[in-house]
């Protein structure tokens, strides 16, 4: 498996993004691969990080370094943001930077998701950010308020390419839309 990403991403000349739906690329003995996902962003690709049964497993405590190496790989400072996943009312983030010519019809303005959030990413990189005053809702843990220097959806440029992180759990319609907005940017 590991073999064959690798000999589709040397031999790619229209591959356009790279969607990243499970833990895979964040184990120890996938480095390899990780490599190339890396050179292939740094190169002007552009790498989705999207997928409930990642989100899932990276809401485990025994992922944080996983994660950590994974986000290390692309240069970029994020972590996982809690020791648990939340549902609350997310913003779009207007301070934030994307790549040019999406088409923002396709995102929606605020989100209401069950997400695993991102911290240590910069502001420019926060692109759904908690709602002022944004709560918690229906956790069984003692954080009633949502940390508001964490974000449900991040993205940054990591050399002449692009990479999204989307912490939906669920995988519900507000992702898929911001997944298609950025996948129209990219379709030509």
């Amino acid at each position: 498996m590991a073999a064959d990403a690798i000999l589709a991403l040397n031999n790619s000349t229209t591959t356009k993004t790279i969607t990243i739906v499970d833990e895979g690329l964040t184990q120890e003995g996938i480095r390899e691969v990780l490599d190339k996902v890396v050179a292939y962003v740094q190169n002007g690709g552009v790498a989705i990080i999207a997928g409930g049964r990642l989100s899932e497993h990276m809401s485990r405590d025994y992922a944080i370094n996983d994660y950590k190496r994974f986000f290390d790989a692309f240069g970029l400072p994020w972590e996982k943001g809690t020791s648990f996943y939340n549902r609350c009312l997310y913003k779009f983030n207007d301070e934030c930077t994307l790549p040019g010519g999406i088409d923002m019809r396709w995102w929606p303005r605020n989100l209401h998701l069950k997400v695993v959030n991102i911290k240590n990413a910069q502001p420019h990189d926060r692109i759904f950010i908690p709602n002022e005053d944004a709560e918690v809702e229906r956790s069984i843990f003692a954080q009633p308020r949502v940390d508001p220097n964490l974000a449900a959806v991040t993205g940054d440029f990591v050399g002449s390419g692009y990479l999204l992180y989307v912490g939906d759990t669920h995988w519900e319609w507000e992702s898929t839309r911001i997944v298609l907005g950025l996948l129209q940017t990219y379709r030509s």
